[in-house]
């Protein structure tokens, strides 16, 4: 069943925690959005276009492009377009090549799209396509290797970020898989890392991560120094709680704030914009913009996708 919602809220400085040090953006381009749902695709199943557990988004970044879905629990990644009509899927249980063992996180450049196999311990590359076309990584704690990959992001030179959740650190990569550098270690002051589930570019020199650890977000530049962070509080409407994922869309940060049931709105400088809630989710784990202005939700408790329009 459809129905609809407009959400509209003013964008006010309240009492959540502000970032520290240097901020991403120091004020909003506009003074409200609202977020009207759209439809919702999918039910729980092994079918096409059904789920079990549906974690990572990704969309490929031209208008009218692909979306990706990390169907975690079918093993597989199902592609569907911005209407939300299936295309097709890949994958299946396994440790092989274009195998998966817990698919969790995605991230397109428009030209390849890097899977999280998660209990495989490495990141799979495949084209737009779903053609398979390298691996790296292994279990472990040194360079270059993972301890339960979570989310990714690509910048505008082709460097890969990820977040290795369990060794508490993001790492950069090339395209090829060969190590560039660490962001942070283990630990919960100002600067350091509890459990990263999610990383997403601001500018092509700033990175923002998301712990689920620590229930915040963090802001630093390419050389890895620690700029500010947003997300934890007194205030209760602005805490978050072992969020999962997140993306960045016209200047806002959009949080899967999966132990609230819940999407919360953050401006990039840490103010706290609203939160989505309608249909009622359970433990959403993804989310994702499109260039078209429409934001979409992993319903992952509900097996389904949730589509909205973002009005700006």
């Amino acid at each position: 069943m459809k129905s609809q919602f407009v959400l509209i809220a003013l964008l006010c400085i309240c009492g959540c925690a502000q970032l520290e040090g240097k901020p991403g953006k120091s004020t909003l381009p506009l003074a409200e959005i609202g977020v009207e749902f759209i439809t919702s695709i999918g039910r729980a199943g092994s079918g096409p276009g059904h789920f079990l557990q549906p974690t990572g988004l990704a969309l490929s970044p031209e208008t009218g492009g692909r979306l990706y879905v990390a169907d975690t629990g079918n093993q597989r990644i199902q592609v569907f377009n911005t209407a939300g009509d299936y295309l097709f899927q890949f994958g299946r249980f396994g440790m092989g090549a274009g195998e998966f063992n817990e698919p969790v996180a995605l991230a397109c450049d428009g030209q390849v799209l890097a899977v999280s196999d998660q209990l495989n311990h490495r990141i799979q590359v495949f084209n737009t396509q779903g053609a398979f076309l390298r691996c790296f990584g292994t279990q472990g704690s040194g360079i270059g290797q993972f301890n339960r990959p979570a989310g990714l992001a690509w910048d505008s030179w082709g460097y890969l970020y990820v977040a290795d959740s369990e060794n508490d650190r993001v790492q950069r990569l090339d395209r090829y898989g060969f190590w560039q550098m660490n962001y942070s270690a283990f630990g919960t002051s100002f600067g350091f890392m509890r459990r990263p589930a999610a990383v997403c570019m601001d500018t092509p020199t700033h990175l923002f991560v998301l712990e689920a650890g620590n229930h915040r977000i963090q802001h630093y530049n390419d050389q890895g120094d620690y700029l500010g962070s947003f997300g934890q509080t007194d205030d209760p409407k602005c805490e978050l709680q072992e969020p999962q994922a997140m993306t960045m869309a016209s200047g806002l940060v959009f949080v899967a704030d999966t132990g609230h049931d819940r999407v919360a709105v953050f401006a990039a400088d840490g103010r706290w914009v609203r939160e989505v809630r309608e249909p009622e989710m359970r433990g959403p784990m993804g989310v994702a913009a499109d260039a078209d202005g429409n934001l979409w939700v992993a319903d992952t408790g509900n097996s389904r996708l949730l589509k909205y329009k973002i009005r700006l």
